[in-house]
């Protein structure tokens, strides 16, 4: 993309004329500039950006949308320089379906999240060290602590009945394949009235590094356990 010193755009390749909709008369005859491009809210961030030219001779990168021929708009990364001579070239890089693809993501993490967080049975993630990275609402009243008390640094043996962790797969010097495999395991959370909760447990990590995170689901089982010691 090629700009006068007003903003105004004064050449194209046919690469930008295609994902915009934009055509090649409109270019000579000087119909557009990177304002009228620009959706509002981005508005000062080009500010930002050509006062930063005047400085350093360059822009960006940064990302930004632009808007289309038909008003919709796609996402794309600029990095430009200053000729010398009053001209600005400018390179775009189309970023769309990337950003559709980042936003379809935490659309069905956070439905997911939502999902989990909703379940009956209770959900903890636990890294390679026996530290819970995640816990749902479920998994904090089964253990009768909150969510910040148990992602503080707490690791399973803290929130095991020290006479149950001897039983506990995670907890023992059990072989890599077994660990992988479903897992069952009785704990009892270290309250004044002790829970049996039965717990499957599989592995989330990539193969490269299997054991890395370790998900569970647990759910109180109909055995019961007497008065154990009070809550650390």
């Amino acid at each position: 993309l090629f700009f006068d010193p007003t903003g105004t755009l004064t050449d194209a390749n046919v690469t930008f004329l295609r994902l915009t909709g934009y055509i090649q008369l409109e270019v000579e005859s000087h119909e557009l500039d990177w304002r009228k491009m620009t959706p509002p809210e981005y508005l000062d961030e080009s500010l930002r950006q050509m006062e930063q030219l005047e400085v350093t001779g360059r822009i960006g990168p940064y990302e930004k949308e632009y808007f289309c021929s038909d008003g919709s708009r796609r996402w794309m990364l600029f990095s430009g320089v200053s000729l010398g001579d009053g001209t600005i070239v400018e390179f775009s890089i189309d970023m769309t379906e990337r950003k559709q693809a980042e936003e379809a993501l935490r659309y069905s993490e956070a439905r997911f999240r939502s999902i989990v967080s909703q379940s009956t049975v209770g959900i903890a993630q636990v890294a390679s060290d026996g530290r819970l990275t995640y816990v749902n609402d479920r998994y904090c009243e089964f253990t009768g602590r909150n969510c910040d008390e148990l992602l503080s640094g707490l690791r399973m043996e803290n929130i095991i009945h020290p006479e149950d962790s001897t039983r506990n797969y995670l907890l023992t010097g059990r072989t890599c394949e077994e660990l992988l495999s479903s897992l069952r395991m009785e704990t009892s959370s270290i309250l004044k009235t002790r829970r049996a909760t039965t717990c499957s447990w599989k592995t989330c990590s990539p193969p490269e590094n299997p054991l890395s995170s370790m998900s569970g689901m647990c759910v109180p089982t109909a055995s019961s356990y007497g008065p154990g010691p009070a809550s650390r």
